[in-house]
């Protein structure tokens, strides 16, 4: 299917600061190719240390073949971090990557990472973007003719051994302070404490990857050596329908845009402190004067397209950001920040336009978009003073509303009226379902179109499931085994586009840990699953009016789109239901190898790798990936 236009650069801003001189701080268009320079080769990584300290590094380089690659940044030194390089090819064909149109003959990945040290290195396939629910690759210098397979559900401590091996060690090089790995696997190796490598050269949501290194001869902890990133694993099919997808996207901006508006920080001073999040709330009025936007006749300018702009100087601090909408006019400092979501920020994540037949209405008198809001989340480990910072959201418009409007259908308790119900201590697990008289009182006998997928919950939630079910049986899973609120604040699913038919139900289940109860701030807690779909559907309530398609708990009076709430306790994290970390029946696949007695035994040198590994990672709680979100009706106290 075609899905959103993803802009095909895959490096951070930050990355090529290196050799650039930046006569002032102002803030970029993340993706740019005035930015990042994003048809650099990876000859460019690691610029600021001396020809002789990068001179393993490049005559290795000169000798590989892989055909993508980026950049896993250092929080504290953008210009240092983890490269990352790689090729999907056919199983035996790892030479010459030939596909077909559609990328079903792609079997194997192989993958090569290079850092600064001289005792192991990890890199990981990460659910979230963080540590927790990652399956990692681990190699030390002690242990130098294996890759550890290994999996890490929520013990931050003790990453797992794989029961199976599947990760295949192809060369290792360790000169000059380096420690450059080679590996491959397949990209589906059918087992649960794998993650299976999808098809994301057309999707909304990339892959995250994450890295972790040290000097330490087994791993330990690390400190600030780590990095993440999001990038597109697959290469465009050969079918040259999409070929578009990964275009330029100012090119495309030239053509499609009638104009642009930034809802910037504005020499914002970040605080001495880990962690801020800073607010800043426009009115249309205020961008009017600001950008000189047009007026139209109705006063709706319609969104195609959205992007990072960020400060070169700051943006390794400005961890995420996420984009509200609100219906209230003139937003106050209080209420800043209250609405709709509109859209997200995460490092990784290029400028993403809509499919060119589709928009989102802004500024209807009538709608859910009157203003816009920015939340800023930085992120300053060592606290440093003096950090002056004017990233924030660029919106591209166009004056014409699209064939087709975007909508966003919220499922769970969307509306909140779950506030101030206590959860209890323990597992616990709540359950909302959407009957299908809901989707064929909203649809009549049309289907619509899911292009995005967003879960969302709070501090305690472990695990998030939405099900929509059709004639009895589940015909699309959103899921996260692994809920991680630090890393994501809402979970946007890796999937491809699926259709909604009449009188298909849902059932969104949200499962907690020692909750605290429901409600709008972040200390509290949300269940709600947001669907970005078209074309927009509304549902007539009679003396109540026509209202935007949901379905919500605990709207009496609106009985067609009321969900219907189950609980219970759990006895234990099996009750969870997660499939991700569970034993393999068997080893499967001619790459599989099954641990050894003598694995299980546990060698010293193999007992140093699981107790060290307790630290592998840790860092990676902090540094989330917030994706491009979806619609979220939330109050921040």
């Amino acid at each position: 299917m075609k899905s959103f236009l993803t802009v095909s650069a895959t490096f951070l801003l930050a990355l090529h600061r290196g050799n650039t001189v930046y006569a002032n701080n102002d803030p970029i268009l993340y993706g740019s190719t005035t930015a990042h320079l994003s048809n650099l080769d990876p000859s460019k990584y690691f610029g600021t240390l001396a020809e002789e300290d990068r001179s393993t590094y490049l005559m290795w380089l000169q000798e590989s073949t892989y055909t993508k690659h980026t950049f896993l940044p250092m929080v504290t030194n953008p210009d240092n971090g983890a490269a990352v390089l790689w090729k999907v090819y056919a199983d035996g064909n790892a030479a010459t990557i030939a596909r077909n149109n559609n990328n079903t003959d792609l079997t194997h990945i192989q993958v090569a990472v290079a850092v600064r040290a001289t005792g192991w290195v990890g890199f990981g396939i990460s659910e979230a973007g963080g540590m927790l629910g990652s399956d990692i690759a681990l190699w030390e210098t002690a242990n130098p003719n294996t890759v550890r397979d290994s999996y890490v559900i929520e013990d931050f401590d003790v990453p797992k051994k794989d029961d199976c091996q599947h990760w295949t060690l192809l060369r290792t090089t360790t000169d000059n302070d380096w420690l450059i790995v080679e590996m491959s696997r397949p990209l589906d190796t059918s087992d649960p404490q794998d993650h299976k490598l999808v098809d994301d050269s057309q999707l909304l949501t990339p892959t995250r990857l994450i890295a972790a290194w040290g000097d330490s001869p087994t791993v330990s902890f690390h400190g600030f050596q780590v990095g993440k990133i999001s990038a597109n694993i697959f290469p465009l099919p050969a079918s040259g329908e999409t070929a578009g997808t990964q275009a330029d996207f100012e090119t495309l901006m030239d053509e499609q845009a009638d104009g642009f508006f930034e809802i910037l920080a504005n020499n914002y001073t970040i605080p001495a402190q880990e962690t801020t999040y800073h607010y800043i709330c426009k009115s249309f009025e205020e961008l009017q004067e600001q950008y000189n936007l047009p007026v139209t006749e109705d006063g709706i300018l319609t969104f195609i397209a959205g992007g990072a702009v960020l400060s070169p100087k700051t943006e390794q601090y400005v961890h995420h950001f996420i984009v509200y909408g609100s219906s209230n006019p003139t937003p106050t400092e209080e209420t800043c920040g209250q609405g709709n979501m509109l859209w997200g920020w995460a490092p990784g994540e290029e400028p993403t336009a809509l499919p060119q037949n589709i928009g989102i209405p802004l500024f209807d008198p009538n709608g859910y978009f009157r203003s816009i809001a920015v939340e800023i989340h930085y992120n300053n480990p060592e606290m440093l003073d003096g950090l002056v910072d004017s990233s924030g959201f660029r919106v591209y418009f166009s004056i014409q509303p699209r064939e087709i409007e975007a909508a966003w259908l919220a499922l769970g308790d969307p509306a909140t009226l779950m506030k101030g119900t206590a959860i209890e201590d323990g597992l616990s697990e709540y359950s909302f379902t959407c009957a299908s008289d809901c989707s064929s009182a909203a649809l009549g006998s049309q289907s619509v179109t899911v292009i995005g997928e967003t879960l969302h919950m709070h501090k305690t939630g472990v695990r998030m499931t939405n099900e929509l079910i059709r004639n009895g049986e589940v015909a699309n899973l959103g899921a996260v085994d692994v809920f991680e609120f630090a890393q994501q604040g809402s979970f946007k699913v890796q999937q491809e586009g699926y259709e909604i038919m009449p009188g298909d139900s849902f059932k969104t289940t949200c499962y907690y840990r020692d909750g605290t109860e429901f409600g709008l701030s972040s200390q509290q807690e949300m269940c709600v699953a947001f669907l970005l779909y078209y074309p927009a559907k509304s549902i007539d309530f009679g003396s109540f009016g026509s209202f935007p398609w949901g379905c919500f708990y605990g709207v009496d009076f609106l009985p067609v789109c009321n969900e219907k709430l189950e609980f219970q306790s759990l006895a234990s994290v099996e009750g969870l239901g997660r499939k991700f970390g569970t034993p393999p029946s068997q080893c499967t696949g001619k790459d599989a190898v099954a641990p050894s007695s003598h694995d299980n035994d546990a060698t010293p040198a193999d007992e140093s790798v699981s107790d060290s590994a307790a630290s592998i990672i840790l860092v990676f709680v902090s540094f989330l990936t917030v994706v491009q979100m979806l619609l979220l009706t939330h109050y921040h106290s």
